[in-house]
Parts: structure tokens; C-alpha cells; sequence
């Protein structure tokens, strides 16, 4: 079960990468034709809070586990920079991250990881279009601590940048974007990430100082991963398959082309095995993830 609770952290890292990837979005007056274009020199921090409730049900062939509830919580800081803006308008941009810290509470006793002395300072280099696709990203590089490496943490930056839809748009009108992404979290790990991500332009408001355009967000998601290197017990690895649904807001200011707030919820099951043959065991995730992100400078 010990196994399964450590691939059960990393699962909850990529919900999180996942959600994160949603955390950005749109422009909107009556009409208006969607596009980043951020100041060159600009920078905004953020922080990221994640809540993942989550209940476990374990069952070897033989019989079934106690169901074990946990609670995670992860926290982040990051800065984004923006170095570049490029004639055909291109974004070079740096986000430097400040702070991580991970919490695992689980039958009244709480485990507690500050990152923050492992990362602060690094940077991970981003290029996105103007229209919000992601052309290159660059990695934290040197030699990442034990628990960073088993959760590629550059990734915790969210690509705040939906794809825009051609043409202008209008309160009320919906566009869709389909994200697949396969992300390497340890040796021998990886996950197949596919989302298909429904926006709605609902509204503007005003928040912070900022004129803002209110979008809507419908998810679904799904996740599979496969786990080939040997376990403490048995030689058949372990694999998951996981699908979520959700449902969010966020407010955009449109003309600084920057996130100000925004807030997910997510619903996602989970079949995780570990081994094969008599040995197998399998274990059912039932998770309610919440991810707020906002803008602090």
C-alpha cells in the first residue's frame, strides 16, 4: 500500500498540472478578437492553491483493504517575466518560482514538505504565440532535489494560455480546445494526459483594478500511466487509468493580457494495479480536487 500512496502523490501532481493548464484565459468588450499581448518587461506573481480529498479502496484477490481518506494540499508561488515580445508577436517569457510546499494529512497525522529552499530562484523559459500555443519550453535544469524529480516541477508553472479562436468574439459564444501531453515523472513513469476543455465568454466584471472578461470553463479529462519498473513485492509494475470531469471560472484582464483569479473543481476516478497474476492487487480513487489561482502582485 505504501506503493500505491506514492503513485497516488504523483497522480495528484498531475491532476494538478492538468487543472493548472486551465488557469488562464480571454478578452472581452461587446466583440473583441482574442490575443496575448503583454508589455515586454511586465511581471505578475501568482499563487497556487491546490485541495485534493481523496478516498482509496484497495482489494487483493483475496479480500478488500480498509478504504484510507487523505487530504493533499499543495501551495505555489511563482513570477512570470515577460523578456520578449517578437514582430510577428511571440512571447519569450521566464517564470521563476518562489515557493512550493506539499501537505499530506492522513488518519489525524499531517506530513509536511517545504520545497521552497529546493527551487527558489529557478526558472523555467516559456515561448508561447500571440495566440496563446506553446512553442517551446525549457526546463529548470541542473540536478533537482529527490522529490522534484519524481514530480517534474517545472511543470507546476501553469501554461496560463489557452489557444484563442479565430475571429471576434461575442458575450455567450463557446470555443473548445483539446490538450494531449505525455510528461515523464520519474524513471520509468510517464503520463498520457488528454483534456477537452469547453469555454464559455459569460461576462466582464472588475477585479483588482483591472477590466475583466469572465469565462466559463467545462472539462473533461483522462489519464493513463503505466509504471514498468519493478515494485517492493511483486514484478508486475503499475498502471492507472483515471477520467474527470469539472467545472470552473476565471476572470482576464484583457487589455493587460494577464490572469487575475480563477477556480477549478474536478471530480476524477481512478483504477490503480499494482502487479499482475495472483499477486495483483487494485485499488479505487475516488478524488474531489479544487484548484484556486490568483493574481498577488
Amino acid at each position: 500500500m505504501k506503493k500505491a500512496l506514492n503513485f497516488m502523490i504523483i497522480l495528484v501532481f498531475s491532476v494538478l498540472l492538468c487543472g493548472a493548464n486551465l488557469t488562464t484565459k480571454v478578452n472581452a468588450p461587446q466583440t473583441v478578437k482574442l490575443a496575448y499581448n503583454p508589455k515586454a518587461g511586465s511581471s505578475t506573481k501568482y499563487l497556487m492553491m491546490m485541495t485534493a480529498a481523496t478516498i482509496m479502496e484497495g482489494q487483493s484477490k483475496e479480500k478488500a483493504a480498509v478504504p484510507i481518506k487523505s487530504t493533499t494540499k499543495v501551495n505555489a508561488t511563482f513570477t512570470q517575466k515577460i523578456n520578449k515580445v517578437d514582430t510577428e508577436g511571440n512571447i519569450d517569457m521566464s517564470v521563476t518560482y518562489n515557493d512550493v510546499s506539499f501537505e499530506l494529512e492522513q488518519a489525524g497525522e499531517k506530513t509536511s514538505i517545504p520545497l521552497g529552499d529546493k527551487i527558489a530562484g529557478r526558472s523555467t523559459q516559456v515561448r508561447i504565440s500571440k495566440d496563446g500555443k506553446i512553442l517551446e519550453m525549457k526546463g529548470l535544469g541542473g540536478d533537482l532535489p529527490a522529490e522534484l524529480k519524481d514530480f517534474n516541477i517545472q511543470k507546476l508553472y501553469p501554461q496560463v494560455n489557452p489557444s484563442f479562436p479565430a475571429g471576434e468574439l461575442k458575450m455567450g459564444d463557446t470555443w473548445t480546445q483539446n490538450v494531449e501531453e505525455t510528461t515523464p515523472l520519474a524513471e520509468g513513469v510517464s503520463l498520457v494526459q488528454k483534456m477537452k476543455i469547453d469555454y464559455t465568454l459569460t461576462g466582464l466584471s472588475e477585479l483588482k483594478g483591472y477590466k475583466c472578461a469572465v469565462i466559463g470553463m467545462k472539462v473533461k479529462m483522462n489519464i493513463t500511466g503505466r509504471w514498468d519498473k519493478k515494485t517492493e513485492n511483486n514484478t508486475g509494475g503499475v498502471g492507472l487509468e483515471s477520467s474527470g470531469e469539472g467545472t470552473g471560472v476565471m476572470n482576464y484582464a484583457y487589455n493587460a493580457s494577464k490572469l487575475v483569479d480563477s477556480k477549478m473543481d474536478m471530480n476524477v476516478n481512478s483504477l490503480m494495479k499494482i502487479g499482475s497474476g495472483a499477486q495483483a492487487q487494485e485499488s479505487k480513487i475516488k478524488q474531489n480536487i479544487t484548484i484556486n489561482m490568483e493574481m498577488v502582485r
